[in-house]
Formats: C-alpha cells, sequence, structure tokens
C-alpha cells in the first residue's frame, strides 16, 4: 500500500489547481486548434495519424510534428517545410510577413544585409554573393565578391557554421580579399526591397535586366508598383528580350509571383490559366486541381512588354515562388512559339506552398504545407530541382588564383556588368552570339548602370557541377487567407 502513495499524489497533482495542470489544459487546447487546422487544410491530410488524440498532451511543437506526412509508399516525398513557432513574449520569434498584416507588409528587417557562400565545400574560405542596399553590411562597406575566412575568430568549414553565428546579435568577420581586415556588424533594421537592380542594354535590339529577389507586394503595393515602373520603361524603350536574375530569390508570395509572372508572361497568354493547386481534397485527382489565371492586358495597364525571349538566372538559391515563375512560364512561352531560356544551375526543388494560422489567445502560429505546384499542362515534379537549358556556373573550383598570402579567391562581376557575370553574358551570348553584344554594345554600357566597367572579372564557366548554398533567406511561398 505505501508503494501506492507516489502514484496517487501524481494523480491529484493532475486534477488540482497547480500550475502543471495549466500546461497540459492548455497544449490540449492548442493540440486540438492544430489538428482542426490540418484535418482541414494540410495538403497530406488523409495521412496524419488516426491515434492522434493519444498525443493531445504533448508539447504542441512535438504535436505538430506527429502529424506531419512522413514517406509512405504511394506519395514520392516528405514534408520538409511545413513549421510551429511559438509567439509569446518569451519567444524571439519574428515572422517574416508581421508589420500590421500578415501578407508581408514594408517593413524592416533586422539582420546584417550580406548573404555568403563557401568557395568550395570543406574549405575555410568564404565570400560575399550580394549585400543589400542601406544595410549594417553595405554601410560597414562590404561588397559582392569580397572574401573573408573567419567569423567571430573561428574558420569556417560547414555553411551550417556560418548561419548559426548570423542568428546572433553581432559578428565579427576576418577579410582577406580585396585587402585584409576585420569587420564587426552590428544587426539592425533596414528595408529589403526586392527590386534590386535594372537596366536595358542599349543593343539592336535592346535587352532588360532586372534583379529581384524575393516576391513581395509590399506596402499598398509599394514594391509590386516599382518593378512595373521598370517594366514601363522596358516598354518605353522597346525591349525585345529580358534576362530575369532570380539567383537570390528565395521565394515569397503566391499573389506577388501572380503579378510577376504577368509581367513576364506573353502577351497572349494574360487573363488565361497559368498554374494548378493541387489541395487535400484534390490529391492526385487532377480533374479537381484548383486554377489560377494570369491578370488580364486591361489589369496589367501596357506593362507588360510583349517580349520575344525571356531568360531566368538561377542557382541553389532559387527557390519556392521563384521556382514557380520559372516552371509555369514555360509552357507559355512555348505554346506560343517563343523562346523560353533557363540559365544558371539547378533550383532548390520547393514545388510545395502553405499558409500561416495564427491563434493569439495561444500565441502559436503555425505554417501547414496546402497546396502543390502544376503548370499549365498539370505537371510538377521538380522536387529535385528546375535543371537549367544553359548550365553556367558562377565560377569554378579549379584554377582559382590566390593572394601573396596564398590564401584562394574569385573575382565576382557587379551584378549586371556582362563582362564579370558569367551567367549573364551567357544569356547576352546566346541572344547575340558569342561576344556578339561587345561590338553592338556602347563602351560606357560596358558595365552595368551605375557601376564602373572595369568591374572585378572572372572566366565564364560554361558547365555543370554542383551548385553550393549561400546564407540567402528563404521565404515560404504563401497564400493568402480569404477574409
Amino acid at each position: 500500500m505505501p508503494g501506492r502513495i507516489p502514484i496517487l499524489l501524481s494523480m491529484l497533482l493532475l486534477l488540482t489547481g497547480c500550475p502543471g495542470e495549466e500546461i497540459i489544459v492548455e497544449n490540449e487546447k492548442v493540440n486540438e486548434w492544430i489538428y482542426g487546422i490540418m484535418e482541414e487544410n494540410y495538403l497530406w491530410s488523409d495521412y496524419m495519424p488516426a491515434d492522434w488524440e493519444e498525443n493531445l498532451l504533448y508539447n504542441p511543437k512535438n504535436f505538430f510534428k506527429s502529424l506531419l506526412y512522413d514517406e509512405h509508399d504511394d506519395i514520392d516525398l516528405n514534408d520538409l517545410y511545413s513549421k510551429i513557432v511559438f509567439t509569446g513574449t518569451d519567444s524571439e520569434h519574428q515572422a517574416w510577413y508581421e508589420g500590421g498584416s500578415e501578407y508581408a507588409l514594408e517593413t524592416p528587417d533586422y539582420h546584417y544585409g550580406f548573404a555568403a557562400r563557401l568557395l568550395a565545400p570543406s574549405t575555410t574560405f568564404c565570400h560575399i554573393t550580394y549585400v543589400i542596399p542601406g544595410s549594417p553590411a553595405d554601410k560597414a562597406g562590404i561588397r559582392r565578391g569580397d572574401c573573408f575566412r573567419t567569423a567571430n575568430g573561428l574558420h569556417i568549414t560547414e555553411l551550417d557554421q556560418l548561419e548559426q553565428m548570423l542568428e546572433e546579435d553581432r559578428i565579427v568577420l576576418g577579410f582577406y580579399y580585396p585587402e585584409e581586415r576585420d569587420v564587426t556588424l552590428q544587426k539592425d533594421f533596414y528595408y529589403d526591397n526586392p527590386v534590386y537592380f535594372d537596366t536595358v542594354y542599349a543593343l539592336t535590339p535592346k535587352t532588360g535586366y532586372f534583379v529581384y529577389n524575393h516576391f513581395t507586394d509590399g506596402d499598398n503595393n509599394s514594391y509590386y508598383n516599382q518593378l512595373r515602373e521598370v517594366f514601363s520603361r522596358f516598354h518605353a524603350e522597346g525591349v525585345e528580350h529580358i534576362i530575369a536574375d532570380f539567383r537570390f530569390n528565395g521565394g515569397g508570395e503566391l499573389t506577388a509571383a501572380r503579378k510577376v509572372a504577368s509581367l513576364l508572361a506573353p502577351g497572349s497568354s494574360l487573363g488565361g490559366t497559368y498554374l494548378y493547386k493541387e489541395r487535400n481534397v484534390s490529391f492526385n485527382r487532377t480533374e479537381l486541381f484548383e486554377e489560377e489565371k494570369l491578370l488580364t492586358a486591361t489589369e496589367m495597364q501596357g506593362y507588360n512588354c510583349g517580349v520575344q525571349s525571356l531568360y531566368i538566372l538561377t542557382n541553389k538559391n532559387t527557390a519556392s515562388a521563384s521556382e514557380l515563375v520559372v516552371h509555369c512560364l514555360r509552357p507559355l512561352y512555348e505554346d506560343a512559339g517563343l523562346k523560353f531560356v533557363h540559365a544558371g544551375e539547378v533550383t532548390e526543388g520547393k514545388n510545395l506552398g502553405g499558409m500561416w494560422y495564427s491563434n493569439a489567445v495561444y500565441q502559436w502560429e503555425i505554417y501547414p504545407i496546402t497546396l502543390r505546384v502544376h503548370n499549365v499542362r498539370q505537371v510538377s515534379g521538380y522536387e529535385s530541382g528546375l535543371v537549367p537549358d544553359l548550365p553556367v556556373m558562377e565560377y569554378s573550383s579549379d584554377n582559382i588564383p590566390v593572394t601573396d598570402s596564398g590564401y584562394p579567391y574569385i573575382t565576382l562581376g557587379q551584378l549586371g556588368d556582362i563582362a564579370g557575370e558569367p551567367m549573364l553574358r551567357r544569356a547576352m551570348d546566346d541572344i547575340y552570339g558569342i561576344g556578339g553584344w561587345q561590338d553592338l554594345l556602347p563602351s560606357d554600357q560596358q558595365g552595368a548602370a551605375g557601376y564602373p566597367a572595369e568591374t572585378r572579372s572572372s572566366a565564364a564557366y560554361y558547365s555543370t557541377g554542383t551548385p553550393e548554398r549561400t546564407t540567402v533567406r528563404y521565404r515560404p511561398m504563401t497564400e493568402r487567407r480569404e477574409r
């Protein structure tokens, strides 16, 4: 009998008004809310465990994880993207869409404002791939192509190491190229405008080039309106070819993707279907897929340029909504008899989208995968990434030069500089013939607008290879909830 006392005491603790009871009751209520959202919206809802009620007392993170799809014989991928976050006062979570609305208003980011990449796997050398204007990195004078060897005094051998350090509020980078110096960065707020760069090359015919870094409409469509101004200039100058640079685009809003796709699509496709969404109610049933249409010609108000060819530049950072645009525009160009070219490196391989759901009472948010993307031919299947038509590496790990100290470095051209940018140059070679653009382009445009012609150059490597990740921020492909 005495041996039963601890057991009875434990039972009493669960039944009385103690702190433990509050946790159990709250967990149960939060988890019931989670299950209700997942049952109604999760792409793989039919594959959630039947015994889910036995897990209602789990911590919500563990309960949510227990519901996620994890490889069945009759389905070809796992769920790697659904997520749950606690948003209470003790949480450091700040969703990327916060700012008075859940749909990516024009609110400042809090970070360092640069992306970096290892020169080669398992080395101790990194280089900067891009810097966001107005960010702490920009203000510190860091530029694309700068190389560093240490972060907080440690040699970086894996990108995961650097990404963990970037979670801290302060970091010290030890640069060795183009000069040796230590740079101390403190996180701060800045605006990450996705319309990063644009120019028109004064060739015959003309080519428009723009760099777009995430799919965000901005507050009152501020970013989208700025992008429309870019296309207005393209249209006014009569560009016949467009090169869209999505190398640093980790995804974003489906609504923004639809608008960008409408700007880039063949004019004859406007108003027509450009993608299908597969949901749990239509799982593997193409006849029930939900179609989405491009904006109409009237809605586009002349911003669509009706070009003869579209080139899209990608690498391993190109993910989610940016992959959607590549995958869904290709058949529209082919059906219209126009040229569509995907150049660069293999993309990430995320053909799934989701939606954020929040519970203000319990301060939890979940992002379940709610759809799979298919193009107008009802084809998806790019879970391993989209393979380019013109494979181009930004640089080759062979023949990398070294500094006087014996450290390897690479020479990256500034974005928009044809001579210094292998991917951009490969696209221009395909349009005008190899080197043909050199005789046509005025000397003052050999470098991109706003940059000198004598930027750091790099040999062209038109070859395949294993793409490396960078610290580019991935943004979940997010659809809006009906109001």
